[in-house]
């Protein structure tokens, strides 16, 4: 075993809305071994093992999906939370990581940031952690989903409520071997 997956909640627009749709992840990797050649793989998208740091750097190594086990620890994951103006910021940071300045700013100019452009969020009727209380209690923004603003690739919204219905998700990327 070289680690542990955790169920994901991703909160969306406020401290009140979870989305749950396909086009999210249910489950990452988020505890692993130490000294077992583990790097990040794809963005976010979790860890995969490699024979060499050198293998992984000049991308000779595709490296081994890590054999995991599911724990039942729920992650919160509030990166869908923060205001208009956050957001814009957080472009541009993230654009500052990967294009030249002058096209960041250009790329700016176009963001009109749109709590809409989602697909499907549900009203979160759980309790947040206590240490995450005071910023929840602080949020000083509205949002409130639209459902008939929702934006569906057509894919996506015909497959949605088959996988509803059955509780699986087809094609769902799994960067990780469940043991």
């Amino acid at each position: 075993m070289d680690g542990f997956i955790l169920p994901f909640l991703h909160f969306w627009g406020g401290y009140n809305y979870c989305r749950n749709s396909r086009r999210v992840h249910n489950f990452e990797v988020r505890v692993f071994r130490n000294n077992i050649g583990v790097r990040s793989y794809r963005d976010s998208q979790g860890f995969r093992k490699y024979k060499s740091k050198e293998g992984y750097e000049n991308n000779t190594d595709k490296g081994e999906k890590l054999r995991v086990k599911l724990v039942d620890a729920v992650v919160y994951h509030y990166n869908g939370v923060r205001p208009p103006a956050a957001f814009r910021k957080k472009a541009q940071m993230f654009g500052e990581q990967y294009l030249e300045k002058e096209e960041v700013e250009k790329q700016l100019n176009k963001i009109n940031f749109d709590w809409d452009n989602v697909d499907r969020v549900v009203l979160f009727k759980g309790e947040h952690p206590s240490y995450m209380q005071e910023k929840v209690n602080a949020q000083n923004w509205e949002y409130t989903f639209d459902k008939s603003k929702a934006r569906w690739k057509l894919k996506d919204r015909l497959i949605q409520p088959i996988e509803d219905l059955i509780g699986f998700k087809f094609g769902e990327y799994k960067n990780y071997k469940l043991i």
